[in-house]
């Protein structure tokens, strides 16, 4: 018996950046400013941490522009760059993306984002995300949840986030969604798993 529980905390141990079982820290800040009733501009900044949140892997800056369209559908085209870890590298990463979104009030929302990845030192891909997330409104800290699959043009269906967490309200109209993923993540053919503990603060002005 102690065999097995001593093996089932030395996994995490030995695992390495997006290996089976790595423990990561995903960190994200987003600045939201609404400047007409129908349009809405979101500036986001995140850190990933992985190697059991020991190691900077992953940090992108994104703009995006969100059109009410219609009371339940939204467009939001954008842009993200992204600095990649490869093999002890940094690598720029370009992403132009459009986003249509699909909502219920605040209770469900479905997002579409297409988005063309110019990669350095690799093949550029078309990249697809599909993202539903419920969320309760029923208290003032509030659950939600959320499923995101991703499906690339060279190595199709290669990435699934199940996560759950909390919205907390914070000072004036800000919140922060601390939340837990389980992240599936195929590479080279092989599916891998991580565990992400992350916090995404929202400053509305």
């Amino acid at each position: 018996m102690c065999r097995w529980i001593f093996l089932f905390f030395a996994i995490p141990i030995w695992a390495s950046v997006n290996q089976n079982n790595d423990v990561q820290l995903w960190l994200t800040d987003s600045f939201v400013k609404q400047i007409h009733p129908r349009c809405t501009l979101y500036l986001s900044n995140e850190w990933r941490i992985g190697d059991n949140i020991s190691k900077l892997f992953y940090v992108y800056v994104q703009g995006t522009s969100r059109f009410a369209l219609t009371d339940r559908i939204d467009f939001a085209p954008g842009f993200r760059q992204a600095w990649n870890l490869q093999l002890n590298k940094w690598r720029l990463e370009y992403e132009p993306l459009a986003e249509i979104y699909f909502h219920a009030g605040n209770f469900v929302q479905f997002r579409n984002r297409i988005s063309y990845v110019i990669r350095e030192a690799r093949n550029n891909i078309w990249q697809y995300r599909g993202r539903l997330r419920f969320n309760l409104d029923y208290w003032q800290v509030r659950p939600f949840f959320s499923e995101e699959v991703f499906v690339m043009s060279h190595d199709g269906f290669n990435q699934n986030r199940t996560i759950g967490g909390v919205n907390v309200p914070l000072f004036g109209r800000s919140n922060i969604d601390l939340y837990y993923m389980l992240r599936f993540l195929k590479s080279a053919g092989t599916w891998t798993h991580q565990h992400v503990f992350g916090g995404w603060v929202y400053f509305q002005f």
